[in-house]
């Protein structure tokens, strides 16, 4: 990898909070500003879907880093048990 590749930025809870309040406040913007049916649409459907993916992808990424870090001590303390079987040597 080299130093200018980015990475997709990560989902905290303070981040979801700030998606979560954006599209609480675009919502109304939709519905009453641009009255047509797209915005009333996208006011009563589209952004209760979106909400409810961006909590279901801050749960999954949750879970994966809970897994990705008890992964991690699995591996350290096997590490450290071949190294220590080594020094016995």
């Amino acid at each position: 990898m080299g130093r200018n590749d980015k990475f997709p930025f990560a989902m905290t809870k303070k981040s979801l909070v700030v998606y979560i309040a954006s599209i609480v406040l675009i919502g109304p913007l939709l519905f009453f500003v641009r009255g047509d049916m797209a915005g009333k649409y996208a006011a009563c459907i589209a952004c209760p879907m979106i909400i409810v993916y961006l909590i279901y992808a801050y749960c999954k990424e949750s879970k994966a880093d809970m897994k990705a870090q008890e992964t991690k001590v699995q591996y350290m303390a096997a590490i450290l048990k071949a190294l220590n079987g080594m020094r016995n040597m």
